[in-house]
């Protein structure tokens, strides 16, 4: 969530959920599904609080995420 709260700044226009995850760094650590997991929880959380809008266009198809205007006590 952290990570994520970091990266608000580089999200002025909708971003896929698959390009801000960060990417596995070795076999042994967590794989990319998980990455991709918790990333949606989190970008959920700040959906939630009001800092990220979410879209998507279709049922099962990409999840895009984007700053929320208008709201900048919530992105701090």
């Amino acid at each position: 969530r952290g990570r994520l709260r970091e990266l608000l700044p580089e999200l002025g226009k909708w971003t896929a959920l698959q390009g801000i995850a960060p990417m596995p760094h070795d076999e042994f650590g967590p794989s990319r599904a998980s990455y991709l997991a918790s990333t949606l929880s989190a970008s959920l959380e700040l959906v939630k609080e009001g800092a990220l809008e979410a879209r998507q266009l279709e049922a099962f198809t990409d999840l895009y995420l984007k700053v929320r205007k208008g709201r900048p006590e919530a992105a701090l």
